[in-house]
């Protein structure tokens, strides 16, 4: 007679109570962890003397741990055979074998009430929906932890949208378009002191307002990152609440209209890191679906430059790739191969879960996907509907830039208070490392995979960075040659610091501690111009968290800072620059090209008298100090002396466009001087004196047409004024604007010749054909300019006596090789400045001969955008250069 086990009798006795308790797993399966030392072949001899009739298979699921998925037939019961293996000694886990499901929204998901989500299958991706289920954004997941709006600390999270406006009869915003609360709409003053004009609504870079109003592409891709959601109306954003700053930019105009736009977003952000949040805008991303197809970053420096300098501030840019299937590593595309650390540049994903055909791609610079075909979102004027391409995917990644921000912890947000820039990097980090990984990104880009926020917000929620913070914002008051107050600001909830100081080169002190609060610092007994560091530890730390700040005490027999002008009349100007303690008196020489006087002052400020009216002068500055010495001059300010003649009253022929409609001078501008003019019907004169012009100088000016047409350009300058254009060198410049030309860049040399004083400045635009500097023509626009001609450096451009300059590699790594040819032998000046105009590197090539020349120079730079300045006998010219490493 076969006997039973007492075991197995106990499995069968259990088999009917028991199995209805175990749900959702595979039947006759168990995964199984093994402790180190133990073999399975072991485990499964073991389990065989429950019932030699029990039949067993393995699988190995990770090779690297000893994880097994274990298989039977038999009468023993699933979840007393697993009660029974895990207390085995070679176990360390046992666990069922779970069915998996698709995670379908169930009745307690974050979902909102608007009528139309059930289309937007980018957020949930059910088998109801188009394409394959589970290929999401896994967007109810993350709305389990957050919808947006705010920080932990209160921040309003806003994210800005550069395009082509917005539908104002579109209603599904709801409040979440931004607003600027500190401009009153309308009343032409700005109201906010942040240089620009009635920015209630948000900017306009093609018209200088808040006109915002435009075309449905803005209206689909702001409806991505921020459609009001759970309001019952239509669809939902990324982000039920964010604020959505419109930046209209039009994206077919030219790159000064893209520097525009950005620097309006970079503007109010750096009010608010500049406020501590008390004005301004927390802006956390810009959003730019549009581009240049094939553009190269070296043709765009100050574009590609200026993604580092708004991430500097915190702003993390999102860009769409091209919608065709190139290789942008390659090919080249702007901005998405522009090198900065915060540009994220998306390709787009369709529903099925593989890259769209039409998407371009790249290892190097195609950060990740997203989905952008065929995703339903907000239309103009006020429905709903399909949208697509990279257009598409690029804003779902803004949006999650914004939603990540409203999830992270306090201590992120106090990060990204002190080190924006950082805080910045580290939410494109979770972006990368959060992704989804398909093949058909793999090696194609980046990250390898398309965006998922469930997986990216819990990274930054999960990476909250330690509270001790040390101090920030340092600066100096009270500051003289033997005494500096040092001042700071703590972060929230740090509210104590201990602190040594030395002098440079020398011993720190032993650290002492402040009081609670204490958020300034007399240090006294120090040296007279004598450079310092002073160091900061949070009393939260254990000392490795440290801040130093260096300053410099006064005392230094140096040349004065702050020469400035003001109150300038007809024959007087006051004159004043910042005391220097180590001075005795001043020496003020001022002048022009007929005569140089000297005024000797014991103050620091002095009103210069007996000028001529309508005369540049020039002003330099120098101190006695009490020691003796005598420092170098400052550097030279210029200015001229109002009661020039109104050149409006001067007898100059009549010139005019007839019809404007198409063909206009949209804005103008020589040097730093801008006029954005607009549409004039033809004709404008600007009789206020703006611009000046130094004799034999070369200056640079650039010129927008309204629209997009061929347009002959012509720039004349009464450089002897007699009343007319047409005497020899005064048809300064001549210009063909292409079709696709809405802007160009060019230069102009004034000649030598030209008399001082104030003359008329004359730009004409025809369509199609040159313009006279005299009469009516069909189609274009003229515009009359008072200038002041002052005298110059003399300099021409080196262009003329030098041909084939050549700059190679640009952007370079660690040298350039420069070759040009000269017409003369001549030494050559090599300077190198920063965009902020320092100067970063120089030198001298000695006894260059004429003909062609190369030289291989070094130029040891930090990474970023530079201006290479050719100085020669006879001449200069300058030309951008970039450091990518």
């Amino acid at each position: 007679m076969r006997s039973c086990p007492l075991f197995l009798y106990f499995f069968i006795l259990f088999s009917t109570s028991v199995l209805s308790q175990v749900q959702n797993v595979m039947p006759n399966q168990l995964l199984v962890q093994l402790n180190q030392g133990y073999e399975i072949n072991a485990l499964l001899e073991k389990v065989k003397t429950l019932d030699v009739n029990l039949s067993l298979e393995t699988e190995r699921l990770i090779p690297e741990m000893d994880i097994w998925l274990i298989k039977y037939s038999g009468q023993a019961h699933l979840d007393v055979l697993l009660e029974y293996i895990s207390a085995l000694p070679a176990v360390q886990t046992a666990q069922y074998n779970h069915k998996v499901h698709l995670r379908s929204p169930g009745p307690n998901s974050t979902l909102p009430n608007d009528p139309l989500f059930n289309n937007q299958w980018q957020y949930v991706n059910t088998v109801t929906n188009p394409g394959t289920a589970g290929v999401d954004l896994d967007a109810d997941l993350a709305w389990d932890i957050t919808t947006g709006g705010i920080t932990a600390a209160n921040d309003t999270i806003v994210v800005a949208v550069l395009d082509n406006g917005i539908s104002p009869s579109q209603t599904d915003f709801g409040d979440n378009l931004w607003v600027n609360r500190a401009e009153i709409p309308n009343n032409h003053i700005d109201d906010d002191n942040n240089g620009y004009e009635d920015d209630y609504k948000g900017w306009n870079s093609t018209s200088n307002s808040d006109l915002i109003a435009g075309g449905g592409h803005g209206t689909s891709v702001a409806g991505i990152i921020g459609a009001k959601g759970d309001n019952g109306v239509g669809v939902t954003g990324v982000n039920w609440n964010v604020k959505l700053m419109i930046i209209r930019n039009d994206w077919s105009v030219s790159e000064a209209n893209v520097l525009s736009a950005y620097g309006y977003a970079l503007t109010q952000r750096k009010i608010y890191n500049q406020s501590n949040g008390q004005k301004g805008a927390y802006v956390v991303a810009t959003n730019a679906s549009w581009g240049l197809n094939n553009g190269q970053p070296a043709n765009a420096p100050l574009w590609c430059a200026f993604y580092d300098t708004l991430g500097a501030y915190g702003i993390l840019n999102m860009a769409a790739t091209a919608n065709s299937n190139v290789d942008v590593d390659l090919v080249g595309d702007l901005p998405t191969t522009c090198p900065s650390d915060y540009l994220v540049a998306v390709t787009n994903v369709n529903n099925l879960g593989y890259k769209e055909t039409a998407a371009a791609y790249g290892s190097t610079h195609i950060d990740l996907g997203s989905f952008g075909s065929a995703t339903y979102t907000t239309v103009s004027p006020s429905g709903f509907g399909y949208f697509g391409g990279t257009s598409g995917a690029s804003p779902h990644v803004a949006g999650a830039v914004a939603l990540l921000y409203s999830g992270a912890c306090n201590n992120f947000i106090t990060l990204s208070r002190i080190y924006p820039d950082s805080a910045a990097l580290l939410i494109k980090k979770y972006l990368l490392d959060g992704v989804v990984n398909i093949v058909d990104l793999n090696s194609t880009t980046v990250s390898g995979g398309y965006l998922n926020l469930f997986n990216s917000l819990n990274l930054c929620i999960n990476d909250c960075p330690d509270a001790c913070f040390g101090p920030y914002d340092f600066f100096t008051s009270d500051l003289s040659d033997t005494q500096a107050q040092i001042n700071w600001s703590f972060a929230p909830a740090i509210n104590q610091t201990s602190y040594r100081i030395k002098e440079q080169g020398g011993t720190w002190s032993n650290f002492s501690t402040l009081m609670l609060n204490q958020d300034s610092l007399i240090v006294n007994n120090l040296l007279a111009c004598t450079f310092y560091d002073i160091q900061f530890v949070p009393t939260c730390s254990s000392g490795t968290d440290t801040v130093t700040f260096t300053f410099k005490t006064d005392g230094c027999c140096e040349a004065p800072s702050g020469l400035t002008y003001s109150s300038v009349k007809e024959d007087s100007v006051f004159v004043s620059w910042n005391s220097l303690l180590a001075s005795s008196s001043y020496i003020l020489s001022y002048g022009n090209t007929t005569s140089w006087l000297d005024v000797l002052s014991t103050s620091n400020s002095v009103w210069l008298t007996n000028l001529d009216s309508c005369t540049y002068y020039s002003v330099y500055l120098k101190a006695v100090c009490q020691s003796g010495d005598t420092t170098g001059f400052t550097d030279t300010v210029n200015f001229v002396t109002t009661g020039c003649t109104d050149c409006s009253l001067l007898s100059y022929c009549s010139a005019q466009g007839v019809n404007t409609n198409d063909d206009w001078i949209d804005t103008f501008s020589v040097d730093d001087v801008i006029y954005a003019s607009g549409n004039n019907n033809g004709y404008i004169i600007f009789d206020t004196v703006k611009i000046l012009l130094g004799k034999g100088d070369y200056h640079n000016f650039s010129i927008s047409q309204g629209k997009t047409f061929v347009e002959f350009v012509e720039i004349w300058l009464d450089i002897n004024q007699d009343g007319d254009f047409d005497d020899p060198e005064e048809n300064i410049s001549s210009e063909i604007m292409a079709s696709t030309d809405k802007t160009i860049n060019s230069s102009f040399i004034v000649p030598a010749s030209s008399l001082d004083g104030v003359t008329r400045m004359r730009v004409a635009m025809q369509y199609n054909s040159r313009p006279n500097n005299c009469g009516s023509f069909t189609y274009g626009e003229v515009e009359d300019y008072c200038v002041q001609v002052i005298p110059g450096n003399g300099v021409r451009s080196i262009q003329n006596d030098l041909y084939d300059i050549s700059i190679f590699p640009n952007p370079f790594t660690d040298e350039i090789n420069l070759s040009m040819h000269l017409v003369s032998d001549t030494d050559i000046q090599l300077s190198v400045f920063s965009i902020t105009g320092q100067l970063s590197y120089s030198q001298t090539l000695l006894n260059c001969i004429s003909g062609k020349n190369s030289f291989v120079i070094k130029p040891e730079l930090a990474k970023g955008v530079y201006l290479l300045q050719i100085i020669g006998n006879k001449g200069q010219t300058s030309r951008k250069i970039i450091k990518i490493n």
